[in-house]
């Protein structure tokens, strides 16, 4: 139940909606609006799983991008201009690799008892593309 007060916290705060969209936030708080609606879909995929019921955040539902490949120290609440990412590892290394193994698992199954879960193609795929991601982007490193 506390899961979803805090999604449904998340999206009063618009936090299901990409910080460059607005014009007013920094890139401190896109980035910090990213990692914590990231967080929130990681949340419902776990308690989904454990409780045996549909997500509540639907993939069609936001346009939140993953957060950036940099380091913590590469972010900061004066900064004026979006930082460059990073190529290997970083201090999001591992939260990006836990956010795309989500986004994954959401796409990977069925989203409610009248939607089918995706064919054995597209999960083959799906996990093709998953590894392929890992490998070149951190694996390697």
């Amino acid at each position: 139940m506390m899961t979803g007060l805090a999604i449904r916290m998340g999206h009063a705060l618009g936090l299901h909606r990409d910080g460059s969209n607005f014009e007013h936030l920094t890139p401190f708080e896109v980035e910090m609006r990213r990692r914590v609606w990231w967080a929130l879909c990681m949340l419902d995929v776990r308690a989904s799983e454990d409780q045996g019921t549909d997500y509540t955040i639907t993939g069609g539902s936001f346009d939140t991008k993953i957060p950036l490949n940099i380091n913590d120290i590469d972010i900061d609440p004066d900064l004026k201009q979006v930082p460059q990412e990073h190529e290997g590892l970083t201090d999001m290394s591992m939260a990006r690799v836990s956010i795309g193994m989500c986004d994954i698992a959401r796409q990977m199954m069925a989203h409610g008892f009248k939607d089918r879960a995706p064919s054995l193609e597209e999960q083959t795929r799906l996990l093709n593309k998953i590894y392929h991601d890992l490998e070149q982007g951190f694996l390697q490193y």
